[in-house]
C-alpha cells in the first residue's frame, strides 16, 4: 500500500489519538450491547 493510498485522517498527527478514540468508541459500543458495560 503506497502513503497516498491511506485515508486522509492517517496524514495528520492526531491521527493515532482519532485511531484510539475509534477503537474505544466500538469498544465502549460492543460492551454496551453484551450489557457488561
Amino acid at each position: 500500500m503506497s502513503f497516498n493510498q491511506l485515508p486522509t485522517a492517517t496524514r495528520h498527527p492526531d491521527s493515532f489519538g482519532g485511531l484510539l478514540s475509534a477503537m474505544a468508541s466500538v469498544f465502549s459500543n460492543s460492551m454496551w450491547r453484551t450489557g457488561r458495560w
